[in-house]
């Protein structure tokens, strides 16, 4: 019995679950990468602050030895910095400094896990 091949989502539901994952900013700004930038759940699980460059608009993409950049429009880098505020102040709500080379997806407050 062959497996179907996954589709696209259309327009319409990329939308809603954008919508719906926005309800939480790291899961709402994970699901806006993945389907605008169009990287693996693993390559975004691995990304730094450090791998963004807010002045050049660029995000480096880094899976095992290679690494990509991609442009950013200006909407993606705004949410980027609304994120990193976001997870800025929650750490400073428990005494925590955030570091350049924290994970930009993490559970931990400080995320370097």
């Amino acid at each position: 019995m062959a497996i179907p091949s996954p589709s696209s989502p259309t327009q319409a539901q990329a939308a809603a679950i954008v919508m719906e994952a926005s309800n939480d900013p790291g899961l709402g700004m994970f699901v806006w990468l993945a389907m605008t930038v169009g990287a693996r759940c693993g390559e975004l699980c691995g990304l730094r602050w450090a791998d963004v460059d807010f002045d050049t608009g660029v995000l480096t993409i880094r899976s095992g030895r290679q690494q990509r950049p991609v442009k950013l429009d200006a909407h993606t880098i705004t949410l980027l910095h609304a994120y990193l505020s976001h997870c800025a102040a929650q750490a400073a709500i428990l005494g925590i400094e955030r570091h350049l080379d924290a994970y930009v997806f993490s559970l931990s407050p400080d995320g370097e896990t």
